[in-house]
This record gives C-alpha cells, structure tokens and sequence, in this order.
C-alpha cells in the first residue's frame, strides 16, 4: 500500500484533449479581437472580493482574466518552459469565484463588465466559464506532458469532466477522498480541519490520528491514494511564528504517512515521548518548534524540560 507521494514511479504520457465540447469554443475566442478593455471597475470587483491581499500592482489583477487569450497564451509559454516533464502543475481550481452561494457576496468575474459581456455572448453561467477554463488549463498542461493536480472544487463541481489523469487535492473536508478514487481518480488528502497548519485548534494527537484512507477498503481504490500533505499558508504567518506553527504538528502527520498502517499506535498517547524527544532534536539545533502541550503554536506554561512541556 502507497502511503506517500512518490513521484519518481509517476508514468507521464501525452495527453490527446478531453474536452471536444469546448473546441468550439477555443477557436471563437481566438476569432475575438483582443482589445484590452480599460475599466477601472475590473481591477476594483477584482480587490473587493480579497481584500487581504493588499495588491499593490493591479495591472497584475487586470490581466489574469481566465477567459481571456492573454492567459491562456502565458500558461502554455509557462507550461512550454519546463524541461523536468516530471513535475506536477496544479490547474488550481480553488477560490474561484462562482455563483454566490448562502448569500456569499458575487465574485469578481461577476463584476467584471469585459467578463459579463463573454459570457452572454457564450449563453454561459459562472459555473461554466470556471469549468471551460479549468479543462482548458488541463489540456495545454497536459498537451506539454505533466501531470496536474487540482483542488477538490473542481471535482465536486464537474469531476466526471475532468481528465483521468487527474490528481484531485482534497482539502474541504472528511468524505472526499472516497468519492475521488471511487470514480478512478487519485487523491491527496490534506482535509483542512485535520491538516492545515493554522488551525492553531488542531492539536498535534488529531494530526496523528488523521488516516487518508478512513473508509476506503478496496485494495485498488487504495493504491489510488497518493498520500497526504500538511499545509501552511503563507498570509497566516511571518518569520517570527512559522516554524512553531509548522513543528512538532507536521511530524505527526509524517509519521501517520510514512508508517504502514498495522505498525501505527493505535492511541496517540503511545506517540508522546518520540514526539516529545523529536521537539526536543529540533530545538537543540535552532528550529523554534512549540510544545506539545495544547494547541498550534502555544508558548509554555512555564519554565521547563522540553520532553515535558
């Protein structure tokens, strides 16, 4: 049983396109006249939707439009310009902003005049664009020979779509996994309120206890499994918390992924003193891990042995 991304044994092999229901399309857009529309409000609807990021630059924001030429010309430059055919690209596929749902607020390619305006011409929904673009991006990827990696929004939205080749990138939640390699796809697990590294809540025992493979028992759909990956993102850290927000959590993941699951503890309790010992290695050579006490990222309660804080 694979319990670990390995890949070096990935096989790539050129990709014939999937997807002939947008060759229609492809080649009307390629018809269009490419006039750069100068309209303040796409840069704004752009910001408005994340306001976190501070752009500074919103000419960057302007031209990375998914529908249009301009971007889908840079990604097959970019996907051209690699010469190691064994990296995996990931065509993303997360944080696009599709039809509000709940009452969420509008994302930025329904504010977007130039963006509006392809999509009555196309008789198409958000939804759609976001599909047509994100089997666009597969097939220049996979035109150029690598692999792709695409978060799980793209699954769950058109997953019977995507190419076979895809790799789906669970992060959502607990019961995706399953469904991905039920329908012959492969996976990587990294359900965000197990293995996300800022959810400072997430002690280092539910890290450990996290499996990939809870309720997949065929042999094959586990095979289908790739692995796991703990996450960190940039814009919930700086240099002055990231390697105790990172450390001891992330080992107990690793151990989790590089052990085979018979010789896994069955209660974390069994884990603490290797854990603790580890922590400990990576203090006394500089690394500023936290406590396994409490949550992501505590300080110590007081003043003491690191194999006991």
């Amino acid at each position: 049983m694979t319990r670990q991304v390995d890949q070096g044994a990935r096989s790539v092999a050129r990709h014939q396109s999937e997807a002939p229901y947008c060759k229609h399309l492809e080649a009307e857009a390629k018809k269009e006249e490419k006039v750069e529309e100068k309209e303040e409000s796409d840069d704004e609807s752009c910001v408005a939707v994340a306001p976190h990021l501070e752009l500074r630059n919103l000419n960057i924001v302007k031209k990375v439009k998914g529908i249009k030429d301009a971007t889908v010309d840079f990604m097959r430059t970019m996907s051209s310009g690699y010469s190691m055919k064994s990296f995996s690209g990931s065509s993303s596929g997360s944080r696009i902003a599709t039809p509000p749902k709940q009452n969420q607020s509008r994302g930025c390619w329904t504010l977007t005049p130039h963006v509006k305006k392809w999509l009555t011409k196309h008789h198409m929904k958000e939804s759609q664009a976001y599909q047509y673009f994100v089997l666009r991006a597969q097939n220049i990827a996979l035109s150029h020979g690598y692999e792709i990696v695409n978060w799980e929004e793209t699954f769950n939205n058109f997953g019977n779509k995507l190419s076979r080749k895809t790799v789906v990138h669970n992060w959502l939640g607990a019961g995706v996994a399953e469904k991905v390699v039920a329908a012959g796809l492969r996976c990587i697990v990294s359900n965000q309120d197990k293995w996300y590294l800022h959810y400072l809540d997430a002690t280092w025992q539910q890290f450990y206890m996290n499996e990939p493979l809870t309720n997949i028992t065929n042999p094959n759909q586990q095979k289908l499994v790739l692995g796991g990956e703990v996450c960190m993102w940039g814009e919930f850290i700086d240099g002055s918390d990231i390697e105790q927000t990172i450390w001891p959590r992330a080992a107990a993941a690793a151990e989790r992924l590089w052990t085979p699951y018979d010789n896994l503890a069955k209660d974390p309790r069994q884990v603490t003193g290797r854990l603790a010992h580890f922590r400990c290695l990576l203090n006394q050579r500089g690394v500023a891990a936290a406590p396994l006490a409490g949550p992501g990222r505590v300080a110590p309660e007081e003043p003491g042995s690191c194999y006991t804080q």
